[in-house]
């Protein structure tokens, strides 16, 4: 019988957790947790949408969406707007903190990346980068 410490799957949990967790500490510096980073990154792709189509896209309920979007709308990273159509209808927008918080969150991942992959050669992180992405796509 195999060791479970020794598969590839116990080791990529082990490190997906303790990479996630020095990323949320790095947010939690600016006032985010990661899924405000989620929303936040949603909201500027959709550009304009209504609030309760990210709770699908996110595999959120649109509860939780809307407990990120009151905190992101607290420190002033997103507006809320009402469709003048259909006023039961919101959309969420980035305000210029917004777009600000979600490039300190971004650099903070860069930042995060280079910590972790700091005593491997340019080549080697590019392979493991490879690798990764080839493992990632076949968990979609």
């Amino acid at each position: 019988m195999t060791d479970l410490p020794d598969t590839l799957g116990f080791h990529l949990m082990r490190l997906g957790r303790a990479a996630g967790d020095r990323y949320a500490d790095r947010l939690a510096r600016l006032g985010l947790r990661p899924l405000h980073v989620r929303l936040l990154t949603a909201i500027r792709v959709a550009e304009r949408a209504p609030q309760n189509e990210y709770a699908a896209d996110l595999g959120m309920t649109s509860g939780s969406v809307v407990r990120l979007a009151d905190d992101l709308e607290r420190l002033g990273a997103i507006v809320r707007e009402r469709d003048t159509d259909d006023r039961r209808r919101q959309f969420l927008v980035l305000t210029p903190i917004g777009e600000a918080l979600l490039r300190n969150a971004v650099q903070a991942a860069i930042e995060l990346d280079k910590e972790l992959t700091r005593d491997l050669s340019a080549p080697a992180h590019a392979r493991l980068a490879r690798t990764l992405k080839r493992i990632g796509a076949t968990l979609t």
